[in-house]
């Protein structure tokens, strides 16, 4: 659990495309455990890049397809 709340900060989708930020939940590996939450989401500039936010690629499988 505390790998998912803290190893980055994630990207998450956002229908607003036009705005200049985008939002990141979850927090990273430099902050302190009391600040990592699940419900933790802050906007950040589109263009930032760092060593501290990624993103998941999520796949949905059918498991009960043939």
């Amino acid at each position: 659990l505390f790998d998912l709340l803290g190893n980055v900060a994630e990207w998450l989708a956002d229908d607003d495309q036009e705005n200049a930020t985008a939002p990141l939940a979850g927090g990273n590996y430099t902050m302190p455990a009391a600040e990592l939450t699940s419900g933790l989401v802050e906007r950040a500039p589109r263009a930032e890049r760092s060593r501290t936010t990624g993103f998941r690629v999520v796949v949905e499988i059918d498991l009960r397809a043939k």
